[in-house]
């Protein structure tokens, strides 16, 4: 399966989202195209719903798109689009790793498999030690 990782507010080249008492984690989805998983992370700040992150990934690539339930909840009606959930990830600075976490409340817990698929295929993700948390 190809992955695609869409890092909005370049946080992995910023390690931005290291958790400070200022600082939350930031989100993340993941979606599916036909062969294609698709991994969009943003700062919790600038994104503080999950649904934002799709809304902000439709618009980019002119994908329609209904509000259920704005601003937490949207839906994809583009056929060969689904969502696969979400969470939050952060940066440990000490220990040089990157942790994924949690769920998104609107679209459910990411999918574990699907998220080593895309660690494990991404050179953005792959030069730091990573931690799954259930």
């Amino acid at each position: 399966m190809n992955v695609n990782v869409i890092d909005i507010d370049d946080i992995f080249q910023s390690h931005t989202f290291i958790i400070s008492p200022k600082r939350l984690a930031n989100k993340f989805v993941i979606l599916k195209n036909s062969d294609l998983l698709i991994f969009i992370t943003g700062k919790i700040d600038k994104f503080p719903y999950h649904a934002q992150l799709i809304e902000w990934f439709c618009n980019q690539n002119n994908l329609a798109f209904s509000w259920s339930h704005k601003p937490d909840f949207l839906e994809i009606y583009e056929y060969d689009y689904s969502i696969w959930g979400g969470g939050y990830v952060n940066f440990n600075q000490d220990k040089q790793k990157y942790e994924f976490y949690g769920f998104s409340t609107a679209y459910g817990r990411f999918d574990a498999k699907k998220l080593n698929n895309i660690i494990e295929n991404s050179p953005i993700l792959d030069s730091h030690r990573i931690l799954v948390s259930n």
